[in-house]
Parts: C-alpha cells; sequence; structure tokens
C-alpha cells in the first residue's frame, strides 16, 4: 500500500486547484494502460478473463476489461483464498455476476 497524492496547479498562475486523493487515481491509470496493451498486443477475442492476486488492482482491472472486453467469464485467484472469496461476494451485485465470476 502508500499514500499518494496528485495536486493540479493552474498553468497561467501557478495556483493550486486541487489536491486528489492519488490511490484510486493510481489503480485506475494502471489498469486503463492494461486494459491498452490488451487491445495493442492481442491479436484475437478472448472470452476469459484470469485475474491473480485480489487487491486494490483487481478492482480497477475487472471493471476496465469487463468494460472495454465483455468477457464471458472471469476467474478469481489470489494466494490467499479468502481475499478471492471477498472480491468475488463484492462483485456478485453486477448484472450476470452468478454466470461470470468462478473460483
Amino acid at each position: 500500500t502508500h499514500s499518494a497524492w496528485v495536486m493540479l496547479f493552474d498553468g497561467a498562475n501557478g495556483s493550486l486547484k486541487a489536491v486528489l486523493e492519488g490511490s484510486s487515481i493510481t489503480a485506475k491509470r494502471t489498469a486503463a494502460v492494461s486494459a491498452l496493451a490488451t487491445e495493442l498486443l492481442s491479436n484475437q477475442r478472448f472470452d476469459v478473463l484470469a485475474i491473480l492476486g485480489c487487491g486494490v488492482q483487481a478492482r480497477s482491472h475487472l471493471e476496465i476489461h469487463q468494460k472495454k472486453f465483455g468477457f464471458r467469464k472471469i476467474h478469481l485467484w489470489n494466494h490467499r483464498r479468502a481475499m478471492a472469496d471477498a472480491l468475488k461476494n463484492e462483485l456478485e451485485n453486477l448484472p450476470n455476476a452468478s454466470e461470470l465470476y468462478s473460483d
């Protein structure tokens, strides 16, 4: 884990415009780059997504990859099974989740 802040300054006069919590921005940026790499490096359509590790990054990766590629099945794995089960339970409220997530 880390503590991060993103600060936005006015380009004209240098005044501080915003201070944003950086962890969520980092998670979304990392997932977006991963989705772009997946799109550019793959030469076919895939139906199954495997997420290895169910921590903070997993949620943002799941969100953007599912929106962009529409996987039919998603496998979750974590070295501590309880974390994978917790993420699966958290995501079960999504449409068609019972059909998507498997052990």
